[in-house]
């Protein structure tokens, strides 16, 4: 063993000193680098999982709320719908004895300025003067 170190040219204590310094060396930055390293990559892995939860949660409540106008939209519409028919039926209905009061009376004239305040094409009523 001697004759490999001493061909080699090999300075056993050198080598040996050498060692245990990279050995205390490695210690040293493990402690004082390695560690709190890891130690934030960990809590940043954390962090990270937590909001992508908190995502998936935002994403679930906005597919909700989505639904949930939807449906608030759908039935405005349908109140919409009902209330323009309720409208129309009322308008049908005005335009109807306002035909009659104008036949009931004879006037001519009446019936024309009805029938000219009233269309019965539009279902609206003209305010004229």
């Amino acid at each position: 063993m001697e004759t490999i170190f001493a061909n080699l040219n090999l300075n056993v204590v050198g080598l040996l000193w050498h060692s245990v310094n990279f050995l205390v060396l490695l210690g040293a930055l493990w402690l004082l680098f390695f560690r709190p390293i890891t130690r934030v990559l960990d809590e940043r892995q954390r962090r990270v999982q937590e909001s992508l939860m908190r995502a998936a949660e935002v994403e679930q409540l906005a597919v909700a709320a989505e639904a949930e106008r939807a449906e608030i939209i759908a039935a405005a519409h349908a109140e919409a719908r009902a209330i323009r028919a309720r409208a129309e039926k009322q308008a049908d209905g005005l335009l109807v004895r306002a035909r009659a009061n104008a036949r009931g009376g004879g006037d001519p004239l009446r019936l024309a300025r009805v029938d000219e305040i009233v269309s019965p094409k539009q279902h609206s009523v003209r305010i004229s003067a």
